[in-house]
């Protein structure tokens, strides 16, 4: 019935405490935890175990360790920062690949849209701001900040707090992925692509047909990258564009012009 009890390293105990106390809002981001020594004092363990948990903790979102005479770490609570960086580094020693990423933000990009569809309308909206910011974008960088947060803010509107973590532990990652197709087609065709599709997106999210706001989420994503990928991993993707209707969405208009 049981397993054998796990020893738990001093360090391991002194995280789990403070990741329930940030965590459940004891301890409140811009905060600062006691200096050092208070720290040993009150979980009555070496320095070396705090600096161990500080590390840790500090690589898992949840503080930012800085030397000031204000006190400890400060309190960040930004957990997201632990799971961006296992997918940067996942991506950078390429055992996660471009299509893995895609195939990702399809799924999530894809629900978070459906669900942003049947919000009230108030809420749908506010997804007209971050078109904006993508069509006042000056340059590459900007345009690609812009796009990503464009996603974000639709699934902040979806009401899922899982697929906007996700999201942001993705900026990053899909920020550099924005760009990919804009070397070989050239950023302002690319542009100009990527703002039809996100219209298209938008304006199946504002009309409250979540079902379409999907398949636009999968289409753009497939147009967009399907040509970066090999053939197996474009099959890959297009189970998904299958799946709900996206293959049906093509348009000459809208396809990259080098297919």
């Amino acid at each position: 019935m049981f397993e054998p009890a796990k020893r738990v390293r001093a360090y391991e105990a002194v995280v789990s405490q403070l990741e329930q106390r940030i965590l459940r809002g004891h301890l409140e981001p811009g905060s600062r935890l006691p200096a050092e020594r208070s720290l040993m004092e009150e979980f009555q363990v070496s320095r070396a175990t705090i600096r161990e948990a500080l590390r840790v903790a500090e690589s898992m979102g949840l503080i930012e360790v800085r030397h000031s005479n204000q006190g400890g770490p400060m309190v960040t609570a930004q957990p997201f920062r632990g799971v961006s960086r296992a997918f940067e580094s996942l991506l950078v020693t390429e055992v996660g690949s471009l299509a893995d990423l895609v195939e990702l933000r399809m799924v999530v990009e894809g629900t978070a849209a459906l669900l942003a569809a049947s919000r009230p309308k108030a809420t749908r909206q506010r997804l007209e701001g971050a078109f904006e910011e993508m069509l006042n974008a000056e340059t590459v960088e900007a345009f690609a900040e812009a796009d990503v947060d464009f996603h974000l803010k639709t699934a902040e509107a979806g009401g899922n707090p899982a697929l906007t973590l996700v999201i942001t532990a993705l900026r990053q990652p899909m920020i550099e992925s924005v760009k990919v197709p804009f070397s070989r087609i050239g950023s302002e065709t690319g542009r100009d692509l990527t703002l039809r599709r996100h219209e298209e997106l938008l304006k199946a999210i504002q009309s409250g047909d979540g079902l379409l706001a999907r398949a636009w989420s999968h289409r753009g994503l497939f147009d967009s990258f399907a040509p970066e990928v090999s053939a197996a991993e474009r099959r890959r993707l297009h189970l998904i564009l299958e799946s709900d209707g996206g293959a049906e969405l093509a348009s000459t208009e809208l396809v990259d012009p080098s297919e």
